[in-house]
């Protein structure tokens, strides 16, 4: 709500994404409070589908809201978290969080890599 407009920008941007939600079928529902929109995959448990549902969602908004995502990781306590994150023109921040263990080292890419390397 950093946004010269106010309280306006950030409702256009709200009623951005809730149609966005509405409209894509697969899309969780997001939390909404005044400075962010979360939406949750921490409970896929398999790697591919984690990967797959943020880089689907990302695409989505990406080209819905017409925003730049950018990758960060949280760690609280054992909890890790990997978290795509863009700030929409009201200064709204969207989230889009799963679990840090589905991006970190990619298991299914180390065969490729112990081939790439034992072909050199």
């Amino acid at each position: 709500m950093n946004h010269p407009e106010g309280h306006a920008g950030w409702f256009r941007d709200v009623r951005a994404i809730i149609n966005i939600t509405e409209t894509t079928p697969g899309l969780p529902l997001p939390r909404i409070a005044p400075d962010r929109a979360v939406f949750f995959f921490v409970g896929i448990t398999h790697r591919a589908e984690a990967r797959q549902a943020m880089a689907e969602a990302e695409t989505i908004l990406r080209s819905g809201l017409l925003a730049a995502f950018f990758p960060r990781r949280t760690q609280i306590g054992s909890a890790a978290h990997y978290i795509l994150t863009a700030v929409l023109p009201s200064g709204l921040q969207v989230d889009l969080v799963a679990m840090a263990e589905h991006f970190d080292s990619p298991a299914e890419d180390a065969p490729r890599e112990l081939a790439r390397s034992a072909a050199a």
